[in-house]
């Protein structure tokens, strides 16, 4: 499982403002690539492996004078050999044998007029750092399970889940 940790009043309510008057229009891969350190052996059992995990922010850039906004969602997924023995050791980063890296841009269309500056400012950050990325996963799931696959790597990627920050403070003083 991996977690997107969220301000769930302030991030969350921005997002869905977002979400509500915008449409998906395209998702596209900007940039699939996979590098494999693994040499083809005879050896028998095949190892497992460990996987590491590093997301993007959600990166966007608003096309103001066309009423889109593109969304650059991104993961980092580096897959470690393991003795099945020795699974419970932590591994050096520089020591992968797989890394795939994928990036998907997601465009929306914005109604016409003047977009408020909350919105600008903190709206599409949180946007993207959710929604996008939400709408996203399924994509990169099915790429990176079939680049492992391809590699005889028995690896699915994980699902993802919004949790509330832990540093999270309730807005109302009703919210103990």
């Amino acid at each position: 499982m991996i977690i997107v940790e969220t301000h769930p009043s302030t991030d969350m309510k921005l997002s869905a403002q977002v979400a509500t008057s915008t449409v998906l229009l395209q998702i596209q891969p900007r940039q699939v690539r996979m590098d494999s350190k693994i040499r083809a052996t005879f050896k028998d059992p095949a190892p497992a492996y460990m996987a590491t995990f590093k997301q993007d922010n959600g990166k966007f850039e608003l096309r103001e004078s066309e009423n889109l906004i593109d969304v650059h969602v991104g993961i980092d997924i580096r897959l470690f050999a393991v003795d099945k023995e020795h699974s419970d050791r932590e591994v050096q980063q520089d020591n992968w044998s797989v890394w795939i890296e994928l990036l998907f841009v997601l465009t929306y269309g914005l109604p016409p007029g003047q977009i408020p500056d909350e919105i600008k400012n903190a709206g599409f950050a949180a946007f993207s750092k959710l929604n996008a990325r939400l709408a996203c996963w399924p994509y990169i799931r099915h790429q990176a399970n079939h680049l492992a696959s391809e590699l005889g790597i028995p690896f699915v990627m994980p699902t993802l889940v919004l949790q509330a920050s832990r540093e999270a403070k309730p807005d109302s003083p009703s919210n103990p």
